[in-house]
């Protein structure tokens, strides 16, 4: 096992939105594509079901997370929410 991942859909409204709770990499397969990957498939996923937003939560602190969620296009809000439309 290189990752995991844990995933919800939360309804709010009429609207619904993907939540990535967890996502972690074990250090020797950071940055050879595997979480990639994995956030492409949870995407899918959820593009599939009609959701419209996906968040992930991230610790201000915790830089190589913010980069690479910055590379997956996620836009940081309130120094925790990281977001993108789908």
């Amino acid at each position: 096992i290189k990752g995991v991942q844990s995933i919800n859909i939360r309804e709010q409204g009429k609207e619904k939105k993907g939540v990535l709770h967890t996502t972690i990499i074990t250090k020797d397969a950071r940055g050879k594509g595997y979480g990639d990957a994995l956030v492409k498939h949870a995407m899918d996923f959820f593009k599939k079901q009609g959701c419209k937003r996906l968040d992930t939560f991230v610790h201000f602190k915790n830089k190589g997370a913010k980069k690479f969620w910055e590379k997956q296009r996620f836009e940081m809000e309130h120094g925790f929410l990281a977001t993108k439309k789908l």
